[in-house]
C-alpha cells in the first residue's frame, strides 16, 4: 500500500505519494519496468485509518510507537482502537476531514497518473480506513 498523506502511514516506513518528489521517484522505477519488459505496474492507495502509528513489522507488527512524540493522530469512521487495549485511539471523521482525504487520494491518483502507473486500486481492507465505512 502506497499512502496518501503522512498521516495515512501504517508505519514511519511506509511508502507515500503525498508529494511531488514522491511521484519523480515511482516515476524512475515505473520508467524502468516499463523500458525494460512488457509489464505492466500497479499502484495500490491507502490510508492507514485506525491502524496506523505503529511501529515497523520487523520491530512489533502491529504495536504502538513507542515515542508518543512520534506519534501522529488517527481518523477513522468512529472512534476505536485497532488492538483492544494496545493501539492508540482514532476518533470519528468529520466533514472537513472526510473531504480532506477524499482530496488527498485525489491528488496522490493524479500523480500516480503522472508517475505512469498502469493500474490503480484503492485499498479498502482488514481495518484500514476505508474498509471502517464498510
Amino acid at each position: 500500500m502506497v499512502c496518501v498523506s503522512p498521516d495515512a502511514r501504517i508505519s514511519l516506513g511506509c511508502a507515500g505519494l503525498w508529494n511531488d518528489a514522491q511521484r519523480e521517484g515511482w516515476k524512475r522505477i515505473v520508467d524502468f519496468i516499463h523500458s525494460n519488459s512488457d509489464a505492466k505496474v500497479a499502484i495500490q492507495l491507502g490510508h492507514s485509518g485506525a491502524k496506523g502509528s505503529t511501529r515497523l513489522a520487523w520491530d512489533g507488527i502491529d504495536q504502538p510507537l513507542t515515542d508518543p512524540a512520534q506519534c501522529w493522530p488517527l481518523l477513522s469512521a468512529s472512534p476505536q482502537q485497532y488492538l483492544d487495549g494496545v493501539s492508540q485511539w482514532s476518533r470519528a471523521m468529520s466533514r472537513a476531514d472526510m473531504d480532506r482525504v477524499r482530496d488527498e487520494f485525489v491528488a496522490a491518483t493524479r500523480r500516480a497518473a503522472e508517475a505512469g502507473f498502469d493500474w490503480l486500486e484503492l485499498h479498502c481492507a482488514h481495518g484500514y480506513l476505508l474498509s471502517s465505512f464498510i
